[in-house]
């Protein structure tokens, strides 16, 4: 069995290598870009990424946006998309973007394989909800 192909882009070339680091580590393969743009051109690259991290907040367009985009393509529409940002959860509206998953910013490196073998299983990730129930 091949390594999964992982697609990360963050405008902050730190991050990209930290997550790119640890990826490779666990036994993916890495490909890591700082611009929506190269992004967008490497999600459609032979072969394909098997999952996509995102930056939520991205100079341009935001990963928000650039999943949206991947999202309106035929060939990436099934490709699992985690998001990752600093903001609030509920300001990043990635469920509505189309993504699989949400991690919040920081988060704890050794969570990374886990989140991306789970989003490549097709098993959505987010943070953990408050419970609602009353006791």
């Amino acid at each position: 069995m091949s390594a999964l192909r992982i697609l990360v882009a963050d405008d902050e070339a730190v991050t990209v290598e930290l997550i790119t680091v640890v990826l490779r580590h666990a036994g993916f393969e890495v490909v890591g870009v700082t611009t929506c743009f190269d992004a967008l051109a490497k999600a459609l690259d032979d072969p394909a990424p098997d999952v996509i991290l995102l930056d939520a907040l991205m100079p341009f367009l935001s990963g928000i946006e650039v999943c949206r985009r991947l999202r309106a393509l035929e060939r990436t529409r099934a490709t699992p998309i985690g998001i990752f940002s600093s903001a609030d959860e509920g300001d990043v509206r990635w469920a509505d973007a189309g993504a699989n998953g949400f991690l919040p910013k920081p988060f704890n490196v050794r969570n990374l394989p886990q989140f991306v073998t789970a989003l490549a299983a097709g098993k959505p990730q987010g943070p953990p909800r408050p419970s609602t129930a009353r006791p």
